[in-house]
């Protein structure tokens, strides 16, 4: 098997960190108060912790996962109903635009996104992933917006475990303990009032995990509510140019332990100014756009 350079380089940069010099630095890195900290200064401290000198230089070097999801791939997305908005046509899930990644001016920080910036979060083949990040009470009614992949999809994967070809034992130790690292600090549950956690995993992706366009349409990174699963989140100029919108499913979550709803209505809409029609479990049109669907 033929050696490259990029396999030279990045078993030269594992070969210069000194695991226990790594370890203390991700304790430091854990125990800072982030909330005092500005979005310079937890980029500079995640930079830190990763860089060592390597060939006269101090840097970082990842191996970064991509991987592709074919065309005709379905994505999920859910949203929360209001309590006062559970007659149809609903009122704040009207047209597509309504279930796409939301405009500009109201979005707030997330996992991957600074004020104002808007991206599609989906969750892909299993519409339950998408369900469960809403972390929905029992009774409450909820959206599932059905996308379609037109075309392939091309990721890039957050803190991916996999060893991408030979190391020793001991590269492979500082590979995963990097990437557990990475993985930990992204993944953080963040609580109303802890929002400013979300700067840490959006500097993560943005600054290791950011590819050019041609190489990348969105990332892929472990779900928070089940780890072994992931989601995907599209950058705003390639969600419409690589997904279609099939349709959206009224759905009531009748178990908060497990991830049981009910469908109650599918909609369909004939274009994007079009508002979205209604139809009962087991009609025709259900059958034709959502087959899937059981309804007895």
């Amino acid at each position: 098997m033929p050696t490259y350079k990029f396999d030279e380089e990045y078993r030269k940069y594992l070969d210069s960190i000194d695991p226990l010099l790594l370890q203390e630095r991700i304790d430091h890195f854990r125990n800072l108060n982030f909330s005092n900290l500005s979005y310079e200064e937890i980029g500079k401290e995640i930079n830190y912790v990763i860089s060592f000198e390597s060939d006269g230089q101090t840097k970082a070097i990842f191996m970064r996962g991509n991987a592709v999801y074919p065309k005709n791939t379905m994505f999920y997305r859910a949203r929360e109903l209001p309590d006062d908005d559970h007659f149809t046509p609903l009122r704040t899930v009207r047209f597509p635009k309504d279930v796409w990644n939301p405009p500009k001016e109201i979005v707030k920080m997330q996992r991957l996104n600074k004020d104002n910036e808007s991206l599609l979060y989906t969750s892909p083949i299993n519409p339950n992933i998408a369900i469960g990040e809403l972390r929905l009470d029992e009774n409450r009614n909820f959206v599932l917006a059905v996308f379609e992949a037109i075309s392939e999809i091309k990721v890039c994967s957050i803190a991916n475990f996999a060893i991408p070809f030979d190391l020793s034992s001991e590269q492979k130790l500082k590979h995963l303990m990097i990437n557990d690292f990475l993985r930990h600090e992204f993944i953080r549950d963040v609580g109303k009032g802890t929002e400013y956690l979300y700067r840490i995993s959006e500097i993560i992706a943005k600054s290791y995990f950011d590819l050019p366009e041609i190489f990348q349409d969105a990332w892929c990174y472990p779900s928070i509510v089940k780890k072994e699963y992931v989601n995907v989140c599209f950058r705003e100029s390639k969600a419409k140019e690589k997904l279609k919108l099939n349709g959206i499913i009224l759905c009531k979550r009748t178990n908060s332990s497990m991830n049981v709803f009910n469908c109650l209505l599918v909609g369909i809409t004939r274009n994007e100014n079009s508002e979205f029609e209604y139809y009962k479990i087991g009609s025709d049109e259900q059958k034709r756009f959502f087959p899937e669907i059981c309804s007895e």
